[in-house]
């Protein structure tokens, strides 16, 4: 985690794509986090490399699941912030989903 700057740079993001790339195309990347932060660094991450496909996906943390009206606003902020897709979650995310993600 300090082996980077902090959110929302997506330093680390790109170092992590880059070591676990294998092909010479860029690959979709989807990013699954659960804070505003989270979402700004993907869109950070389209500005500085627009050719590869940056996916954002919310997920609502556990502090919000008690109050539904707290779901639905936290949900709110994270679509605001960038997210695709907010779940309650990461189990939620399917092949399905991923398809329409990426090719809406």
């Amino acid at each position: 985690m300090e082996d980077a700057p902090g959110k929302p740079n997506p330093t680390g993001l790109f170092t992590a794509v880059q070591r676990l790339e294998r092909s010479p195309l860029p690959c979709p990347v989807f990013y699954v986090g659960d804070t505003v932060a989270d979402m700004r660094t993907i869109l950070k991450a389209r500005e500085l490399q627009p050719e590869r496909q940056w996916i954002a996906v919310g997920i609502l943390p556990p502090t919000s699941k008690p109050d539904e009206r707290r779901q639905q606003t936290y949900a709110e902020q994270l679509q605001t912030a960038g997210a695709a897709l907010v779940l309650a979650n990461v189990e939620q995310l399917n092949s399905a989903q991923i398809e329409r993600l990426l090719h809406p």
